[in-house]
């Protein structure tokens, strides 16, 4: 999730947003790079889910730069796809 991510991207997650759903997920298990256009836009995910963001997958790199950001008290970091119900049933 970088510059050229958002630019891609953003518009569509933002339109998503709009609606204030109850869970966000970003799958990230792809992910190589997050920088602060990414940061940014978990941060917008943070503030217009009614509920929870969840970070599927993160690599160790990125989990620690969400760490150091101060984001990863907002947000749910799971390992794969099937620790998203246990997940969730934690947050009800």
């Amino acid at each position: 999730m970088d510059l050229d991510w958002e630019r891609t991207h953003g518009s569509d997650v933002r339109n998503a947003l709009s609606s204030r759903p109850r869970f966000v997920v970003f799958d990230l298990s792809d992910a190589v790079f997050v920088d602060s256009t990414g940061l940014g836009l978990m941060a917008y995910a943070i503030r217009h889910a009614s509920e929870s963001v969840i970070l599927v997958g993160a690599a160790l790199r990125i989990s620690q730069l969400i760490e150091a950001s101060g984001l990863s008290g907002f947000l749910t970091l799971v390992d794969s796809w099937n620790d998203i119900a246990d997940s969730s049933q934690r947050l009800n």
